[in-house]
């Protein structure tokens, strides 16, 4: 799987989202925005590429969306 996520995590920024959802499970796009500083919009684009291309899975809705790794 190591190998998968090297080629699917494209940039600096999905690589730590990725890293942040690995240490924090079941995070919301909200906390992982706090936990790394970057705005909400942003890191909502990073989540729907990273899912769409099945590095992780989003779990819930609306406010109880929460992610996984895939």
């Amino acid at each position: 799987m190591e190998s998968t996520l090297k080629t699917e995590v494209s940039t600096p920024r999905e690589k730590r989202i990725v890293a942040c959802i690995e240490n924090h499970p079941g995070s919301s796009s909200g906390q992982i925005a706090e936990r790394l500083g970057i705005p909400l919009p942003t890191v909502k684009k990073s989540l729907a590429g990273l899912v769409l291309r099945g590095v992780l899975v989003k779990e819930g809705r609306l406010k109880s969306t929460v992610y996984y790794i895939g």
